[in-house]
């Protein structure tokens, strides 16, 4: 037992927000199991913000990013300084191999499915996941994190993603709300219309045609979301619409966008880090589908409508809607999204016409 804990468990997973997203369900698991367990999870630098007032999280290591080998260094001798019992790593590449085999944890749980030298890090390898959940799959990335605990004798279903917004967050949407004279019934309508790269673009003068449709049939105020990059062309967005829009690129932390969304009453955009934050905060999602997997990486929850896409001839979670299901996202029409907006359960829905 260290310093009162009976175990000293280490989680590892890096990169995106949605990524990170996606692995709040085996916090949860680690302290069902192990309700006396110190927890810690790392996470690359600029994300740490996921785990804020996460219940069953002790501890969140922040991972520099970038070519400071002297940064890296103070980090990985930090790692070893935890005296960690078990380390899972559900990330996989080398960098997260590193921060594995640097922890010096006694049981060290990870691999990649197929061969690779980084392997030889861990003492408990993952198998096929097909082997730990007795089914071929293809499955959920919620479902093989929880598959990776397993090996460490951590069992946990694969329920609701832990997205607590923090109260200070909620208050500062609610004040910048009030100031563009939205108030609390007035129904918000979020959009993320713009992708980190140039693949699974829906075009802005179709995002601009869909707030301007929804606007006609509704009272709802849109506000876009995005990075500060995206802000210009956002405005190219609000240019093209004939009704009025809010943009809100690059204007949050990651708490406040994670409140905003929690205080919108729907999410309509491409398949991305914000729509799986809207999936943890409980609001109706509607996504359109670019390249990823779909399977395997749809947004958590059953409030969910894909639009396009293809499951690749395997069946999402039985309460996903599934509009223009196997056409590219260039292919999907205005009023393919309308379709999926008019079938969501939400406080606009009765009304809404399609154009």
């Amino acid at each position: 037992m260290t310093g009162g804990h009976s175990l000293k468990i280490l989680l590892i997973r890096l990169r995106s927000l949605g990524d990170l997203v996606l692995m709040t369900p085996c916090t949860r698991a680690v302290k069902e199991s192990h309700p006396d367990s110190y927890l810690a999870v790392a996470v690359d630098e600029g994300s740490e913000a996921i785990f804020a007032g996460n219940p069953y999280v002790d501890e969140v290591l922040s991972c520099p990013v970038g070519n400071s080998w002297a940064r890296q260094l103070t980090f990985l001798r930090r790692l070893r300084r935890g005296r960690f019992d078990w380390v899972f790593n559900l990330h996989g590449g080398p960098r997260s191999a590193l921060m594995t085999l640097a922890s010096g944890a006694k049981r060290r749980v990870g691999g990649l499915q197929k061969a690779n030298a980084w392997n030889r890090v861990y003492n408990v390898r993952v198998p096929p996941f097909s082997e730990i959940l007795g089914s071929p799959g293809p499955f959920h990335m919620v479902e093989r994190h929880l598959a990776t605990l397993r090996c460490g004798g951590i069992r946990g279903t694969p329920g609701e993603l832990v997205m607590p917004v923090q109260p200070g967050a909620r208050e500062s949407v609610r004040e910048r709300l009030r100031e563009q004279r939205i108030d609390e019934e007035e129904p918000v309508v979020v959009f993320h219309p713009i992708p980190a790269g140039n693949t699974n673009r829906w075009g802005t003068e179709n995002f601009a045609a869909l707030a301007d449709a929804l606007l006609s049939s509704l009272k709802v105020r849109p506000v876009f979301i995005g990075s500060a990059g995206d802000r210009e062309e956002v405005d190219g967005i609000l240019n093209e619409m004939k009704t009025a829009g809010l943009n809100w690129c690059g204007e949050t932390s990651l708490g406040e966008l994670a409140a905003l969304l929690e205080r919108s009453d729907l999410f309509v955009g491409i398949d991305s880090g914000p729509s799986h934050l809207a999936a943890g905060v409980g609001v109706p999602v509607v996504v359109l589908w670019g390249a990823a997997t779909l399977t395997t990486w749809h947004p958590w929850t059953s409030r969910l409508t894909v639009v396009g896409g293809s499951s690749g001839g395997y069946k999402t979670r039985k309460e996903i809607r599934h509009v223009a299901a196997g056409k590219k996202i260039s292919e999907i029409g205005v009023d393919d999204v309308l379709e999926a907006v008019a079938a969501v359960e939400w406080r606009g829905n009765a009304r809404i016409r399609t154009r």
